[in-house]
């Protein structure tokens, strides 16, 4: 959004002819200064080519001014303008670029608490963007409203901070007089309610499938990729040792629906203890989980379907109450030290049908204990039961990525539906070596229970792994890489090797990765992905591009240029990807995997024009932000 920033005048002005003489404006009346200039410390020098000073009202003719550092390809220029009591008060101004008009705005009054707003334009699908903003607020609280024209629709946007030092909330709001008259918004907000209590909101709504994906994004600060609106919920009270959490989690498909989409409500308590020298701490969540307005998911999970192409099994709605105790203990010695960590889990599962009521329990234990010999070198073994768990849900669980840290994680999944299920006995080493950072672990003997979830992950597990992390650094180059090789089958079989270059002029990076997690829903993802930035005096060349290995095709290709000169941006870039949004609102027929990993059979290719008048307009976004996030977040 093209908006001016404040410029506070005040009135401990010198006015200034060609020897720079001071004015005193209580013995000068009625006298003219011809090409002066009002100045004021930390405030942008005022131009004026006459000035004529009558009691304690200035006249100024032909004035010019920036807000710009150093020279400037842009003014605000206008014919007459009035000094008085502390007010500059400017007729008919206009913003100048290369010393043409390019936008009018009107009259104009500049005080300490003012500022000038000029129009917002723009291109979304060929066709012009038109907004003004409207500003208000003080110091603890800023709105804004604005009037948006865009793709011949009619809309408003409306934002609001708020901020007093204990609370803090955020609001975005957008809506639009489309067809399906769309609306959307945000809330983000951390209110003390009382001492020790706290209400968090992280959420939103909107109505209208076509909104984020062709122009919502242009007036809201929400990600263009973006497959959802969080709907959290949580109240929150500390006190002393305990904590107790009442929330829901949750969120509204923007377009494509998640692979995985509950709505949990839960109910957690949490105490800790100290008992000699044993850290005990307890945990007990009560939690229902329930798929809610996503048809196209449930008519793929519920009979005659039973789940379609899923490679698990999902339920429509879940209850789950699981309770955990856990043992810490260290011990310190002359030659190494040592921790200890035991964990008791007991969890159940009331599977809700529409014909039927199942339950599922599993209860289960794990055991991991470290030696630490020389705060680099750790032997220790993991020792878990062993339960089947084929048949428990998978609600909010998903595996963690291959790296030497998570090898010696008593967890190898995120969330509470998969306990351990291994029995390991590991080494773990982390050193420097002339500048190089390098951690690496294996295991001496590994045994896994992951069979009867299903065959497939029989080939992630019993393959005398080597995980890895290194990161080197070459002068203005570096080198990172992370994964897994397999001593058995001689071969990496996760990984992401990455090598960078970077200096005031350049930014370089290409990045392979390859990963096959341990357990669904994910699939491969073997991709390229290269980033690049070069500064050519006033010009910059930008690209990035990513190229799936596995299915021979680019998924997304950024090329650009912007050029600077004298507070002037301008930039151009063309976006090829296969990625969101998504222009068909009806995905039924989709492909399960397409949902994963966000790739869309259908191409969207846009060309994008933005400028930057710099100390006026909005900043454009960062050059490095798109090559490493891409355009379309």
């Amino acid at each position: 959004m093209y908006k001016v920033k404040k410029l506070f005048l005040f009135l401990s002005y010198i006015f200034c002819n060609g020897i720079s003489a001071e004015c005193d404006s209580h013995q000068n009346k009625n006298i003219l200064i011809d090409d002066g200039s009002l100045l004021n410390a930390n405030q942008p020098e005022i131009k004026f080519e006459k000035a004529v000073f009558d009691s304690n009202t200035y006249l100024l003719e032909n004035i010019k001014f920036n807000s710009c550092e150093g020279n400037s390809s842009w003014e605000i220029s206008a014919d007459e303008a009035t000094l008085e009591n502390e007010v500059l008060s400017i007729k008919n101004a206009r913003v100048e670029l290369f010393n043409m008009p390019i936008f009018w705005l009107g009259d104009i009054v500049l005080d300490k608490d003012k500022e000038i707003n000029i129009p917002n334009l723009g291109i979304t699908d060929s066709d012009f963007d038109f907004s003004y903003q409207f500003k208000a607020g003080n110091e603890s609280a800023q709105y804004v409203i604005e009037p948006i024209l865009t793709k011949s629709q009619l809309g408003i946007s409306f934002n609001a901070k708020l901020n007093d030092g204990k609370n803090k909330t955020e609001i975005q709001s957008f809506a639009i007089d489309d067809e399906q008259s769309s609306w959307v918004f945000k809330i983000n907000s951390r209110l003390q309610l009382v001492k020790n209590l706290e209400l968090s909101l992280d959420y939103g709504d909107f109505s209208g499938n076509s909104l984020i994906q062709n122009y919502g994004y242009k007036f809201l600060d929400i990600n263009r990729r973006t497959l959802d609106l969080k709907k959290n919920i949580k109240l929150s009270w500390l006190i002393n040792n305990r904590h107790v959490v009442i929330g829901q989690q949750s969120f509204e498909n923007l377009n494509l629906p998640r692979p995985i989409t509950h709505t949990k409500n839960y109910l957690k308590y949490e105490s800790s203890y100290i008992l000699d020298n044993w850290k005990i701490r307890r945990s007990t969540e009560i939690s229902k989980f329930k798929i809610k307005n996503n048809t196209v998911l449930l008519n793929r999970i519920l009979p005659p379907n039973e789940g379609a192409d899923f490679p698990y099994f999902v339920h429509e709605d879940v209850e789950r109450k699981n309770r955990k105790i856990s043992f810490s203990n260290s011990s310190f010695g002359s030659a190494f030290s040592s921790k200890i960590d035991i964990d008791f889990y007991w969890k159940q599962y009331t599977i809700n049908k529409t014909t039927n009521t199942s339950n599922l329990s599993s209860e289960s234990f794990q055991i991991k204990q470290t030696f630490d010999l020389d705060k680099k070198f750790l032997l220790g073994y993991i020792y878990s039961s062993f339960d089947d768990q084929d048949n428990i849900p998978l609600l909010d669980s998903y595996p963690k990525s291959p790296s030497p840290e998570n090898n010696i994680s008593m967890q190898s999944w995120y969330g509470s539906d998969r306990s351990a299920n291994q029995r390991k006995i590991f080494l773990y080493y982390q050193n420097t070596f002339e500048g190089m950072e390098y951690s690496l672990s294996t295991n001496l003997y590994e045994k896994y229970n992951y069979s009867n979830i299903n065959p497939e992950l029989g080939k992630h597990f019993n393959k005398k792994p080597v995980f890895f992390a290194i990161n080197k650094s070459f002068g203005n180059s570096k080198f990172s890489a992370i994964g897994n090789y397999s001593v058995k089958d001689n071969k990496i079989s996760s990984s992401v090797f990455e090598i960078t270059n970077k200096n005031s002029e350049r930014e370089f990076s290409l990045s392979k990765r390859e990963y096959l997690n341990s357990g669904f829903p994910l699939s491969e993802l073997n991709n390229y992905v290269l980033k690049y930035s070069q500064n050519f005096n006033n010009i910059t060349i930008f690209a990035r591009t990513q190229y799936s290995i596995s299915d021979e095709n680019i998924n997304e290709n950024i090329f650009g240029a912007e050029w600077y000169k004298d507070c002037f941006k301008f930039r151009i870039a063309f976006e090829r990807a296969r990625f969101f949004p998504f222009i068909e609102p009806d995905y039924s027929k989709g492909n399960y995997f397409n949902q994963i990993y966000l790739t869309n059979p259908i191409l969207k290719n846009n060309l994008s024009f933005e400028f930057e008048l710099i100390g006026l307009t909005n900043s454009l976004k960062p050059i490095n932000e798109i090559i490493q996030n891409g355009l379309f977040n």
